[in-house]
């Protein structure tokens, strides 16, 4: 011990010195501690997770984690139809800012409303060119999710047998395309 005579106990203890002295002596384990190799592949996996939801990013419609430097300049005008018999023949009726006065069940004439069960402003907007935030595939999808899930509630209206959007979307400034979607009223 005369090499190390100068590290005693003490106030000298922790000297930097000392310290770097007995970190030399220090057992080498050569087998790391269970909790290491979790947090190493705790981590592989996270950043794993990562790379692979930014390189599936541009396949979603919604592009969720793609890196996207500026946004689209798209627009999109939706409009409302319901399909009621009329005559025994099927007749589209377009609906204005998303309500309309139809019969129930018990043939009182009652108010039915798209914002009954959409409380997105986005999707609320009717008969007028919206700017697509998140793309035109996005928001067409959207779209059409409220459509099924409106249409899956009008139970009550028996005069409607069909829902009907009829989307025109407009991608950067490119030519207008037509997309129209359907959604019976009836299970």
């Amino acid at each position: 011990m005369p090499s190390n005579s100068w590290c005693h106990e003490g106030a000298a203890r922790q000297s930097y010195r000392c310290l770097t002295r007995r970190s030399r002596r220090a057992k080498v384990e050569l087998v790391p501690p269970a909790s290491y190799v979790f947090r190493v592949l705790l981590t592989a996996a996270v950043f794993g997770g990562q790379t692979a939801l930014v390189l599936s990013g541009s396949e979603r419609s919604d592009a969720a984690f793609a890196f996207r430097m500026f946004n689209q300049s798209s627009r999109i005008t939706v409009a409302l139809f319901r399909e009621v018999m009329v005559d025994g023949r099927p007749r589209l009726v377009h609906v204005k800012s998303g309500e309309w006065i139809a019969k129930d069940r018990f043939g009182v004439p009652r108010r039915f409303g798209w914002g009954d069960r959409v409380k997105n402003g986005e999707l609320r907007a009717f008969d007028r060119a919206i700017h697509a935030s998140y793309g035109v595939e996005a928001q067409t999808e959207r779209f059409h999710a409220a459509l099924l899930d409106v249409a899956s509630h009008l139970s009550d209206d028996t005069e409607t047998t069909k829902l009907v959007l009829e989307i025109t979307q407009r991608k950067n400034g490119h030519e207008e395309q037509h997309v129209r979607f359907e959604a019976s009223t009836r299970p």
